[in-house]
């Protein structure tokens, strides 16, 4: 189905009062329609937190990260698809997405009013330690990889010299001086 066929069905869905509350959808199972009435909902912010919401909530965590991606670019303020878009990002182990996304949630965390922003800081903790677990996971990760290329290395090139050295072991050795023709019997 086109782009302009869904948003026609959408709006005659949205004329008739068709469409629910995607959260509440959700809640019955039935992701499509919840999918379809988020989108209903133009390039507004709540259009994209409950689409995000509906793909998270179905287990499309790929979906759902591009949708906070999405909407962070249009509602770069949101501190709650900040929060979902690092949280997802460390949940696919993209651990570099997961930093970038604390950045902004950090941003938009210092431009809310105090009272706002002191309801996020544990929030913001927790999602710090988590992003730099991750981070030196990734680190250990590749001093281990690194460790095993060079044992790997090392045992290729012991094995290279053990078969060389038996090699020339069980040739036999060129004689130096000329062995008497022997006569055959």
């Amino acid at each position: 189905m086109t782009a302009v066929a869904t948003g026609l069905l959408l709006l005659v869905a949205a004329m008739r009062g068709e469409l629910q509350d995607p959260v509440q959808l959700v809640g019955q199972g039935r992701y499509a329609q919840a999918l379809a009435a988020a989108r209903a909902g133009g390039d507004s912010l709540e259009r994209w937190q409950n689409e995000l919401h509906v793909l998270h909530s179905g287990g499309d965590l790929q979906g759902a990260l591009a949708a906070a991606e999405e909407g962070l670019s249009k509602h770069p303020f949101d501190p709650w698809l900040g929060e979902r878009a690092t949280f997802i990002a460390l949940s696919l182990r993209r651990t570099s997405e997961a930093r970038a996304f604390l950045g902004v949630l950090a941003q938009a965390v210092a431009d809310l009013p105090s009272q706002g922003r002191s309801s996020w800081t544990p929030t913001l903790e927790r999602l710090e330690v988590q992003v730099r677990g991750q981070e030196g996971d990734q680190r250990l990760r590749e001093r281990a990889l690194a460790r095993a290329r060079g044992t790997v290395i090392a045992v290729s090139a012991a094995i290279l010299t053990l078969i060389s050295w038996m090699a020339a072991r069980g040739r036999p050795r060129p004689s130096t001086r000329k062995e008497a023709a022997r006569p055959l019997s």
